[in-house]
């Protein structure tokens, strides 16, 4: 080549590095925090994150000891990362209790931040966290889910934007969303485009969660095989059936004026809701898997399985 014509030439920028250098350009000087919660995207958003090369790397006990929670703030500030995590406000089982006071560290520990939790309609959301639970083997009974969630301050998601927002101050901004595509919306949070996620919703049907009790119960298919194996068990009862029982359901129906009221907060955050979330709140209960769960369904599970996973006794060493 001519040298002449080599000063003309065009240096191409690796995708991540120049994602990494336009989010150290747009957030300079301020800890970007993304805080869940659970069961909104918040997987999707880490592997995209990390995919940008701007995903600072933690694990669910940096949140829960306060020293690790400094270093891993400090890090991802010094570094000009993200900090990602569902546990950073606390646990979906005892529904955040603890999320003010950790939002009151992040204040003690960074000097500027800005933290964004991302919320879903109260049925939609209980019914994923319920079932998480059951395939993580924490719980498999939804009467206890609901005592417990039910009592918690946080059953509220008003209430719970409201108490972050407060805890908060002119050092820590709060931002409380709700979006049906986490990436592309945190992206525009950031200022910086981000890669489309490709991971697939590995939840169970209601169905395939009660036959996953189910098994538990009264087989000896090991829980984690009989999960794996579940995967498409009866696809098109995600569409008549629910894994939460009546009553709960129709609690969660009355939580309409909660979410009503969330909306509210956040579109004085600046980000208009669509009206269509409030369909979640006009559905009809449907009929508990628990209750029309049969023997022949446990037995058409069973060979689900076998057929999925033909040598799962092979896994079990």
């Amino acid at each position: 080549m001519d040298p002449r014509c080599q000063r003309w030439r065009v240096r191409v920028i690796p995708a991540n590095v120049f994602r990494r250098k336009l989010h150290a350009l747009k957030n300079q000087g301020e800890t970007r925090i993304h805080a869940g919660l659970h069961k909104t995207g918040s997987t999707s958003l880490q592997n995209s994150l990390r995919v940008a090369g701007i995903l600072q790397s933690s694990s669910r006990s940096d949140f829960r000891d306060p020293v690790k929670f400094q270093a891993t703030l400090s890090e991802a500030g010094s570094h000009n990362r993200v900090v990602s995590s569902e546990h950073l406000l606390g646990e979906m089982y005892d529904m955040y209790s603890t999320a003010p006071e950790r939002i009151e560290l992040i204040t003690n520990y960074v000097e500027r931040s800005e933290i964004t939790l991302y919320l879903k309609p109260h049925p939609e959301w209980h019914a994923s966290a319920y079932s998480q639970l059951v395939q993580q083997g924490t719980l498999t009974d939804c009467v206890a889910y609901q005592e417990r969630v039910e009592s918690s301050r946080y059953f509220s998601w008003s209430r719970l934007a409201r108490d972050l927002l407060n805890a908060g101050g002119s050092s820590t901004r709060i931002r409380v969303r709700a979006a049906q595509n986490v990436v592309r919306d945190y992206a525009k949070v950031l200022r910086v485009p981000l890669p489309r996620s490709t991971r697939k919703n590995s939840s169970l049907s209601p169905m395939a969660l009660e036959a996953l009790v189910r098994l538990g119960q009264e087989t000896s298919i090991p829980w984690e095989v009989a999960r794996r194996g579940l995967q498409n068990f009866m696809p098109e009862s995600r569409l008549t059936t629910s894994v939460l029982s009546r009553e709960f359901q129709s609690r969660l129906l009355e939580m309409r004026e909660d979410w009503l009221q969330l909306t509210g907060i956040i579109n004085a955050e600046t980000q208009v809701i669509s009206g269509s979330w409030e369909t979640s709140y006009l559905q009809g209960i449907r009929a508990p898997a628990r209750d029309i769960f049969s023997g022949r369904d446990l037995k058409a599970a069973e060979e689900h399985i076998r057929l999925v996973i033909p040598d799962w006794q092979k896994t079990r060493g």
